[in-house]
C-alpha cells in the first residue's frame, strides 16, 4: 500500500459523509476531512508508540466535539465524535 492510498481524501470523505450530523453539511465534511488527512492522519502515522497514536485520536477528537466557529464549519456530538473516530481507525488499519 503506498502513502498516497493512505492519503486519500476521496476515500476518509466516504467515511465523513457517511455520519449523520455532517449530511447536511457538505463544506463542514470538507473541511473535517481536509484536516483529518493532512493533521490528524500523518500523526498517527508518525508516533511511535501504542500511547502517541491514542493522544493523536484523543486531540482529533477533542477537535471534533469543539463547537462551530468561524474556522470549524462543523461541530460533533460526543457520541458522533466516537463513531466517526472508530470508523476511521477501521479504515487506517484496512489501510496500513
Amino acid at each position: 500500500m503506498s502513502s498516497a492510498d493512505l492519503f486519500d481524501e476521496a476515500f476518509w470523505g466516504q467515511i465523513v459523509r457517511g455520519l449523520p450530523e455532517l449530511a447536511d453539511n457538505p463544506e463542514g465534511a470538507d473541511y473535517l476531512v481536509f484536516r483529518f488527512a493532512g493533521q490528524y492522519l500523518p500523526a498517527v502515522v508518525k508516533a511511535r508508540t501504542n500511547e502517541a497514536v491514542d493522544r493523536v485520536w484523543l486531540s482529533f477528537w477533542n477537535y471534533l466535539v469543539a463547537p462551530m466557529s468561524s474556522r470549524k464549519p462543523f461541530g460533533l456530538s460526543s457520541q458522533g465524535a466516537d463513531r466517526l473516530i472508530a470508523q476511521l481507525q477501521q479504515g487506517v488499519a484496512e489501510r496500513m
